[in-house]
């Protein structure tokens, strides 16, 4: 299998400007190097297409060799150093660059996961990967499970298949790597588009360079064919939202936007909504003078999907009304984003950060406008370097817990698709509490529907401040929260089944911290004991039952058995050393399934050990959970990523 390194669609209207310099300071991160954390004495490995050192933005490195002649690696290291005509945020780090792809298309497995256990050999102390596999690839994750056991912090992007659900794939699937997706930047460029249609929303991206509607539009949708002048004489168009298909029906012929927005105005249109000829979404840019004119666009133009172009073509057919709008995307989560969920265990994307219009470095000297999780993700790792130069004690889990519970939360996108929020570098620097864990996934049973859990407080300067705290949860279950010295107990109840989402909130005295939480509650229900390193498991729910498959698995080490069960036949296993276990069972009553998970310590060697309803927790835990769990995931398939785009990339037809 290969990486794939395919443009992402960028949802963004861009004009012009040194948008680096806006998205730094806008998260804050020009706040560390102002007060003297630059990245010395701290080395960071990027996996990517190779880096350009001749770039005058880089000539404080001392490096002046080139291998990268794609430039994807060059823009996202420009990120992290530049320090010339733009500005990075550690630009001081020591640099080791890995070129694991010769021309940004593809590479294979193997070459991801031994560029990480390279980088961990060599000695990084940060490796920051803007790339993936398309699939789950156990292979690349215990790669980073490694690297991360190593004591090295693994940066990685979600991903550019969003707006799906389950778009994650490797290795940003993997608990141990802070997963980053991508917002708008804090510039007024920032246009994103709402479609909305009998009360369905449809997911639309503004062409590049089209108009701003200061108003929305509602009007008439009425199908134009390829949206040619010659396919729009009627006087039907007049005062509609034209829905029109991409390209031509002609061989060899180009209808560019520039045409379709220009007949659509001409026939009295007030929008233009132009669908895909083939499968999924696309960004297109009116900024081209093939003509020799520059094209100034008078109405809105947008693209969509062609499966919802084709869904919104059905609308038209029943002369449905559409309500088209603009709106400034800032902190809104991109719409090609990558998302979860990714596991019944845990949350991904850890937090999102600017990656739209970002303009860096690229090849032979140039700057190149990028869009892609790819340039979010090291706006993460250049913050992560300077929480490290600032508290080189830290370890990896305690800089993922810092940068993700001190998070900007709009929680408007929801959990899988921001994770904790957008990121918030001078608060993170400003903290002195790391809360663990960082996020908490309960699951509760109809007949058992309160779940618990502790968040244990650690203070970096050995002095806890006074705490408080409170939680939210949605509609539906309750959230109780009591402080204990350096503790905070969380309860979580609800009377029906569901998913909740809800976060607590900690503060210290200083800095506010939000811990993510996820209630789940189903009818399924498992409980599991340990004796001698010997793990069986019972299913309490449903009462009658025919058969169960049951995969247990240690996150730490990558291992994982799956043993069958029947009413005859106890689920029982043996497990090969300490450590946490997650426990998937798949269960099957008559025809009927249900779903049941649980999460379990062992202390193998130390005598017999009966766990009670909730599993001993640790400091480092990696999850804390109520031992008798129930979740609604389903197993999770293959999906893609990629995680590059530029501006030269952009689609004029």
């Amino acid at each position: 299998m290969f990486a794939v390194l395919m443009p992402s669609q960028a949802m963004a209207q861009y004009t012009g400007g040194p948008l680096m310099d806006a998205s730094i300071p806008y998260v804050g991160a020009d706040y560390p190097i102002k007060n003297g954390y630059d990245g010395t004495g701290i080395t960071v490995a990027i996996i990517d297409t190779g880096v350009d050192f001749t770039h005058p933005d880089f000539a404080h490195t001392g490096k002046n060799s080139s291998d990268d002649t794609d430039g994807h690696g060059t823009q996202v290291l420009g990120i992290i150093i530049a320090n010339g005509s733009l500005h990075g945020i550690s630009p001081n780090v020591n640099i080791i660059s890995y070129k694991i792809s010769e021309d940004g298309l593809g590479v294979s497995d193997e070459r991801i996961i031994d560029a990480i256990d390279k980088a961990v050999k060599d000695g990084a102390d940060v490796v920051n990967i803007s790339l993936g596999v398309n699939r789950t690839n156990s292979d690349i994750d215990a790669a980073i499970t490694r690297a991360a056991d190593a004591g090295v912090l693994i940066i990685t992007a979600a991903g550019n298949d969003g707006p799906k659900e389950f778009s994650i794939g490797s290795p940003g699937i993997n608990y141990n790597s802070i997963t980053v997706g991508s917002t708008y930047n804090n510039v007024s460029s920032s246009m994103v588009a709402s479609l909305k249609i009998n009360g369905e929303y449809y997911d639309a991206a503004p062409m590049v360079g089209t108009i701003h509607l200061q108003d929305a539009i509602e009007a008439k949708i009425v199908f134009g064919g390829y949206a040619r002048e010659s396919d729009l004489q009627d006087s039907i168009y007049n005062g509609t939202i034209i829905l029109a298909e991409r390209g031509s029906d002609i061989e060899g012929e180009a209808v560019y936007f520039t045409e379709k927005e220009a007949a659509a105005a001409k026939a009295g249109a007030s929008a233009i909504i132009v669908y895909n000829n083939v499968d999924g979404i696309f960004l297109g840019d009116l900024r081209h003078n093939i003509t020799g004119v520059e094209h100034e666009p008078s109405i809105l133009i947008v693209s969509v999907s062609r499966e919802d172009g084709l869904a919104i073509k059905a609308h038209a057919e029943k002369n449905a009304t559409g309500n088209l709008e603009t709106l400034l995307g800032i902190d809104t989560v991109a719409h090609f984003s990558s998302r979860g969920p990714v596991s019944p265990f845990y949350i991904k994307p850890d937090l999102v950060a600017p990656g739209v219009y970002i303009n860096t470095t690229s090849v032979g000297g140039e700057y190149s406008i990028v869009s892609g999780t790819s340039f979010a993700a090291p706006h993460v790792t250049g913050a992560a370097i300077a929480l490290m130069n600032k508290n080189p004690n830290l370890t990896p889990y305690e800089i993922k817990s810092i940068i993700a519970t001190t998070a900007d939360a709009s929680g408007s996108a929801g959990p899988h698709a921001e994770g904790a929020g957008r990121l918030n570098v001078t608060r993170a620097f400003a903290a002195n509490t790391i809360p663990s864990p960082h996020q908490l996934v309960l699951h509760g049973s109809v007949a058992n529907p309160t779940a618990a859990s502790t968040v244990f407080l650690k203070p970096i300067d050995g002095k806890l401040g006074a705490t408080s705290a409170s939680g939210i949860i949605s509609e539906g279950a309750w959230i109780a929260l009591k402080v204990r010295d350096d503790t905070v107990a969380v309860e979580v109840n609800a009377s029906e089944p569901g998913v909740y989402h809800g976060r607590v909130l900690i503060n210290d005295g200083a800095v506010d911290y939000g811990i993510l939480v996820m209630f789940t509650v189903t009818n399924g229900s498992i409980s599991t004991d340990v004796e001698n390193g010997t793990l069986d498991a019972d299913i309490l729910w449903p009462k009658e039952w025919s058969y169960a498959r049951i995969n247990v698995e240690n996150p730490a080490t990558g291992w994982s058995e799956t043993i069958t069960a029947r009413p005859d036949l106890p689920a029982r296993m043996q497990v090969p050393e300490n450590g946490t276990y997650w426990i998937s069972a798949a269960i099957d009553s008559f025809g009927e399934s249900y779903e049941a998970h649980a999460t379990v310590d062992t202390d193998i060697g130390a005598g017999d050990s009966k766990f009670d309803n909730f599993p001993k927790i640790p400091f480092d835990v990696i999850l804390v959970a109520v031992l008798t769990l129930v979740a609604v995931y389903a197993v999770y398939g293959i999906v893609k990523r990629s995680d590059r785009q530029r501006a030269s990339q952009m689609m004029h037809h």
